[in-house]
This record gives C-alpha cells, sequence and structure tokens, in this order.
C-alpha cells in the first residue's frame, strides 16, 4: 500500500500542537507494516534553517491558482522508514509562525493545490492520500476536480482526519474562484457553503471517502451540537464513513516520574496528555470526554482494573471530589495506588495499535 501523508506540522520538523506528534509518529508506524509511506508539508522557514542541509532538492514546479503562477519547490529527506517532502514557496512559508497570517486562506490552497500538482514528481502514485485538519482540506476537493481530467488518480482514496472541529478554515465566499481557482459550483451546490461562507471542512468531510477523528468518543460526541461547532447536521450526514482512532504516543521518550496528573477539559478531541502522564507514572484525573473517556480506565467503585480517575459534571465540585479519591488513595493505600500507576505505565498506548486501526480503514477503501 501507497500512502501519502499530508499535513500542516510534523514534528521533529515543527510544531505547534498535537497534529505534529500525531504526523510525526504515525507514517513511522504504518512504514513498520511494510507499506511504502510519506508524508508532505510546508518548508516552513523554521525547517529550512535546521534541516536544509539534510534535504536533497528533487525538482520544480509552477502552481496555477487562480490568476496566480507560482513558483513551488520540492525536497525531500529519508528518515525512520519514511520519505519526507517538502514543498517550498518562500513568499507563503518564510514566515516567523505556522499559522495566523492575514493569507493563510491562501497559502494552505497553494500547498493542497501543490500536493496534487507535485503528485507525478514523487517516487510513486499514492493509493490514500490522508489529509488532516483544514489546512489540507482542500486536497479532497483539488483531486476530485482534476479527476475528470486525469483519469490515473480516479483510483486514489482521500482519508481527512479532524484533530479538533473548533478550527474549520472558514472565509469568505468570494474566496472559491478567485482564490482558491475552483468553479462557483463547488460553492454553489453546497459542497464548500455554510452559512453564506466558506468551509474547507465541510467540503472535506463530504468529498473524503472516509473521516476519521481521534477518538470513538469524540466521533459520537460530535453529533451532539454541544460539542460540534455548527457542524453537527455535516457530522450527520457523515456519519456511515465516520471513524474513531485513538491516537499513540511515543512510548521510548518517556520515563516514569510523577504521581498524580489533572487534565479536567470541557471537551478534548484525544489528548496526549493523559497518556504520557500514565507513561510517566502520574495518575491521571480527567473529565469524561472525548478521547479521555476512552484512555484512562475509572478506578472508582473499587474497579480492578483502573488506571486513573474520571468525573462526569464540568464543575468544581465534581473535580475536587474525585481529586478527594485520588488523594485518599495516595496517602491511605501506597501499594494500591502504585498498582493503578503500574497498570496506567504499562497499558498499551504505543502507535503500533493506532496504525493497525488505520491500516484497516485505507484497506477497506481500497477493495
Amino acid at each position: 500500500m501507497r500512502i501519502l501523508y499530508v499535513t500542516g506540522e510534523a514534528f521533529p520538523f515543527c510544531k505547534t500542537g498535537g497534529l505534529a506528534d500525531v504526523a510525526g509518529s504515525l507514517p513511522p508506524a504504518l512504514a513498520k507494516n511494510g507499506d511504502q509511506v510519506a508524508v508532505i508539508l510546508p518548508l516552513y522557514g523554521q525547517i529550512g534553517q535546521l534541516w536544509r542541509q539534510q534535504m536533497t532538492f528533487r525538482r520544480y514546479i509552477y502552481v496555477d491558482l487562480g490568476w496566480r503562477h507560482e513558483y513551488c519547490g520540492l525536497f525531500s529527506l529519508e528518515s525512520r522508514g519514511v520519505t519526507w517532502y517538502f514543498v517550498d514557496n518562500e513568499h507563503y512559508f518564510a514566515r516567523p509562525r505556522l499559522y495566523g497570517e492575514f493569507d493563510d486562506g491562501e497559502r494552505f490552497a497553494f500547498f493542497s493545490k501543490a500536493v496534487i500538482d507535485l503528485m507525478p514528481s514523487l517516487d510513486w502514485m499514492p493509493d490514500v492520500l490522508h489529509c488532516n485538519d483544514w489546512q489540507t482540506a482542500l486536497v479532497p476537493i483539488y483531486l476530485k476536480d482534476v479527476a475528470t481530467r486525469w483519469p490515473e488518480v480516479r483510483r486514489i482514496r482521500t482519508v481527512f482526519t479532524i484533530h479538533n472541529i473548533e478550527y474549520q478554515g472558514r472565509f469568505g465566499s468570494d474566496t472559491v474562484d478567485q482564490l482558491f481557482g475552483l468553479d462557483r459550483g463547488w460553492y454553489n451546490d453546497g459542497t464548500l457553503q455554510m452559512d453564506g461562507d466558506v468551509n474547507l471542512m465541510k467540503g472535506a468531510m463530504l468529498m473524503a471517502d472516509a473521516v476519521t477523528t481521534v477518538s470513538p468518543t469524540y466521533a459520537a460526541q460530535l453529533h451532539d451540537p454541544a460539542y460540534a461547532e455548527g457542524m453537527a447536521s455535516v457530522v450527520d450526514m457523515v456519519g456511515w464513513k465516520m471513524h474513531g482512532v485513538v491516537n499513540g504516543i511515543d512510548t521510548d521518550s518517556y520515563d516514569p516520574a510523577a504521581d498524580l496528573f489533572l487534565m479536567p477539559s470541557r471537551s478534548e478531541p484525544c489528548g496526549l496528555s493523559q497518556m504520557i502522564a500514565m507513561r510517566y507514572g502520574a495518575v491521571p484525573i480527567v473529565r469524561r470526554t472525548g478521547g479521555l473517556a476512552d484512555t484512562v480506565r475509572s478506578c472508582q467503585v473499587g474497579q480492578a482494573d483502573g488506571t486513573g480517575y474520571l468525573f462526569e459534571r464540568y464543575d468544581a465540585g465534581a473535580m475536587l471530589d474525585v481529586i478527594g479519591q485520588a488523594t485518599g488513595l495516595y496517602r491511605g493505600d501506597r501499594s494500591g495506588f502504585n498498582a493503578v500507576r503500574y497498570r496506567g505505565m504499562t497499558a498499551d498506548f504505543t502507535w503500533d495499535k493506532s496504525a493497525g486501526a488505520y491500516r484497516q480503514i485505507y484497506a477497506n477503501l481500497l477493495g
């Protein structure tokens, strides 16, 4: 299987949040199964400063984006069984920060279009394009758009992962043709239209062959308007092709050290911190939501397989109650507390398990 993983960031090259950890760990875990795996991301200025000497220049092309005709360079390096491709354009990516620029829509439209246009220049054509969050949401749309004129790409299947539904890539309706270079039909037929604006995440969810998010509980919660940030109706439309897969952690990077870890999130798509805490030997105290509910087993009511403490209501009283239970066990039954600690430290949060779930999704799409 040939998998091209498309992301706005990846550790160790650049990072603003948990997506970078996922993009830096999942592809190598997939490659361990014998699949051909590559990752493609922008060549930000900070990456060039630290990694350029290790890169190989592959080629350059020009990418057409609306009325723009922009230079696009392609660099690569090999690491951990994965080919890492970097899309170069200093005008768009030689910035002090990865996101938060006034022209982010144009920057990541360019990146998404470049991914499609550069595919013939890669070592192989992918079977699966795995895209992540709004920054890559145009990739499934551009792929569908060019497939009418490029028969070779019609066999490619797309997966779109929602790491956090709060960030949807919303822009004015005039961006469809002027900024993204797409026919207005993509907006007029409702694919990209939401509440009078363009919503890139909605478009990717509708056009991708499979949609995933970062835990089964978060996938279920997104049908609830309280969690879906205005996207519950879209989630309902794609529920038949939606999967929740818990992220892993790089267990080689962590050692035991602490006692308790508090994470009282109102909403948490997956969360890596509670898994890292358990690996450290810190017993987590978390609210039962999203990925926290999928990764922490409750110690309450004498459950023998518990790895932490969970509370239901988002209020201080409920949180203080379970803090009291955890500290009570710590003070009054140190051997019992150490048993909870040990179960958390030995829980399987490796990326091998997550990679297996993703690989099954890919295989099902390819038949």
